[in-house]
C-alpha cells in the first residue's frame, strides 16, 4: 500500500514538470512569434523598397490622372502600409464625375486606383457659364467651354436652385426622368451617327424641340408618349431624306411625321 502512494506520488510530480516544461515552450514560442512580427513591422516601416513608386489610375475619362493623385493625397515616396486608403476614396468622392473608387496596395510599392465615371450627357448655359450634367441630372462641373461634342444642350434649363455636384431639382420629379431619358438617347445616338442633334428645346415641356442646326429642328410636341416620338425623330434623321434640308420634321402628333421644307 505505501509502494503504490508512492509511485502515485511519483507520477504526479512527473505530469506538473511535463506541464511546466510544455508551459515555459509555449511562452517562449510566443516571445519569439512577438520578436518575429515586431521585427518584421519595423522592416516593413523602415524599407524603402515599401516607398510608393507609382499610383496606377484606371477608368477615368473626364477627371485627369493628375486631378486624382493630387485628390488621393497618397505621395510618391509615402510608406505603402501607412496610407490610408478610406481616407483617399472619401477624397476622391468629394469630385462629382467620380461615382465609385478603390484603392488597392500592390506590393511592394505601388498603389492602383480604379475609377468609375458618372456619364456626362448634356450642358445647359446659365449666367452665361455651362453647367454640364450626367444622365442622372447631377451638376458635374462648371467651365467656360464645352469640349465634348456629343454633349446635347438643353435651352431653357432653371437650375438656379441646384449647385455643382448636386442633383437639379423640379417641381415635378418626372420631368428630370424624362429630361434623363431624352439626354442618354439622344448622346447614344450623337456617338453613333454623323447627324447630330445639338440641342433640345424644353420650353416648359409643352412644346420640345430637339435641333440638328440652325435650319432643321424636330418639334416633339408635350412629354405625352414622348419615347414613341423620340423613336420616330430618331428614325427620321438616320434616313438620307433630311440632307440639306431647311424647315423642321413634325412628329408631335399620332400618325406618321410631317415634313415642312423652307
Amino acid at each position: 500500500m505505501v509502494n503504490g502512494n508512492k509511485s502515485s506520488i511519483l507520477e504526479n510530480k512527473e505530469q506538473l514538470l511535463i506541464k511546466k516544461k510544455r508551459t515555459k515552450a509555449r511562452k517562449r514560442m510566443m516571445a519569439c512569434i512577438i520578436i518575429l512580427v515586431s521585427v518584421l513591422v519595423t522592416l516593413c516601416l523602415k524599407l524603402t523598397i515599401f516607398n510608393v513608386t507609382s499610383l496606377q489610375i484606371i477608368g477615368n475619362k473626364n477627371v485627369t490622372k493628375e486631378e486624382i493623385i493630387a485628390s488621393s493625397h497618397i505621395a510618391v515616396g509615402s510608406n505603402i502600409f501607412t496610407i490610408k486608403t478610406k481616407n483617399a476614396i472619401n477624397n476622391i468622392l468629394k469630385n462629382p464625375y467620380i461615382v465609385n473608387v478603390k484603392v488597392k496596395r500592390k506590393l511592394p510599392n505601388k498603389i492602383k486606383v480604379e475609377i468609375s465615371e458618372r456619364k456626362a450627357t448634356f450642358y445647359t448655359n446659365f449666367n452665361k457659364e455651362f453647367y454640364i450634367i450626367d444622365n442622372e441630372g447631377r451638376i458635374l462641373e462648371k467651365t467656360s467651354e464645352i469640349k465634348n461634342n456629343n454633349l446635347i444642350e438643353v435651352k431653357d434649363l432653371d437650375i438656379s436652385k441646384s449647385k455643382v455636384g448636386e442633383l437639379i431639382t423640379f417641381e415635378n420629379e418626372d420631368r428630370i426622368n424624362l429630361l434623363n431619358e431624352l439626354c442618354d438617347e439622344i448622346y447614344n445616338y450623337n456617338e453613333k451617327e454623323e447627324r447630330k442633334i445639338t440641342s433640345i428645346e424644353l420650353s416648359n415641356f409643352i412644346d420640345i424641340k430637339l435641333y440638328c442646326s440652325s435650319d432643321l429642328y424636330i418639334k416633339i410636341g408635350t412629354q405625352e408618349d414622348i419615347n414613341n416620338k423620340l423613336m420616330k425623330a430618331l428614325n427620321i434623321l438616320k434616313s438620307d431624306q433630311l440632307k440639306g434640308m431647311k424647315g423642321y420634321v413634325d412628329v408631335s402628333f399620332n400618325g406618321n411625321p410631317v415634313i415642312y421644307k423652307k
